[in-house]
């Protein structure tokens, strides 16, 4: 009878066995129990892997190869799709930012080039627009640009203060996400030399050829619930980066409110004479 074979993964580690269903010779003699017990071992604390565990129940080759289970594969569909919704929001709450779709690197860069901000641009078409009225007119046109030059300045503040305020937004792309797929690909690795040597240890012809590749096959049964356990703390830690991520969306409206009062105050709008 061929052994059917399980995999727990484990906060506390004691995640992998091989449920003997039949012998293996003398593997158990030689400090291999630990491999055969902690058949329902749990994750410990809080999140939403709880009780995760990998089954085996597809091949690939002639090894037969550990699946992920529905839970674990769900909580890397909602990191990929967050990761996905949070791209097209960082681009659009920096362009707002902007009011210029012609700035380039809207992620990197923010404000526009000296000169060219909106405000700074219509200040130097009204230049040009004063040399077409009457002396007595060009006061007022004056004071219209020494607004304008004042607004571009709290423009560029508020750009940058809301820029800070989404910096953990904007960073979740080359820390988090970046983090998250490393640890993910390095257990998918893990995972695939686990199932080799298990394959090893299954298709033994003797006891010594056994008893070798139990041993390997411990060792890498532990690699992989250690990295199992980075992964799915990495995974089970996105409702925390999203309160982050919500609090800076928070802060990002506050800065633009107050931006706007300070528009507000700068912005007179004097009478031109007859």
């Amino acid at each position: 009878m061929t052994p059917s074979w399980e995999c727990f993964a484990a906060a506390d580690r004691r995640s992998c066995l091989v449920d003997a269903q039949a012998p293996l010779g003398s593997i158990a003699d030689k400090g291999q129990r630990s491999i055969l017990s902690a058949k329902h071992a749990k994750m410990s604390g809080g999140g939403g892997l709880k009780n995760l565990f990998f089954k085996i129940n597809t091949s690939i080759g002639n090894a037969e190869k550990t699946k992920m289970t529905p839970e674990y594969n769900e909580s890397v569909e909602r990191y990929d799709s967050y990761h996905d919704k949070l791209d097209p929001l960082v681009a659009r709450l920096v362009g707002a930012l902007q009011h210029n779709p012609h700035t380039p690197n809207v992620t990197t860069k923010i404000d526009s080039p000296p000169g060219e901000n909106p405000h700074e641009q219509l200040a130097a078409s009204l230049e040009i627009f004063k040399t077409y009225i009457r002396d007595d007119q060009q006061a007022v046109i004056d004071e219209l640009i020494k607004q304008r030059k004042k607004m571009a300045v709290a423009q560029r503040n508020s750009q940058w203060a809301g820029r800070r305020a989404i910096r953990a937004l904007r960073h979740f792309f080359s820390v988090e996400y970046k983090k998250v797929t490393e640890e993910k690909d390095k257990l998918s690795r893990i995972r695939d030399h686990m199932d080799m040597i298990k394959h090893d240890v299954k298709t033994a012809k003797n006891t010594e050829q056994i008893e070798k590749s139990a041993l390997l096959y411990e060792e890498a049964v532990q690699n992989f619930d250690e990295q199992a356990k980075r992964a799915i703390e990495l995974l089970d830690a996105l409702p925390k980066v999203q309160q982050v991520h919500a609090e800076g969306i928070t802060e990002y409206f506050e800065a633009l409110l107050k931006h706007n009062a300070e528009m507000a105050q700068i912005i007179r709008v004097p009478a031109i004479k007859n």
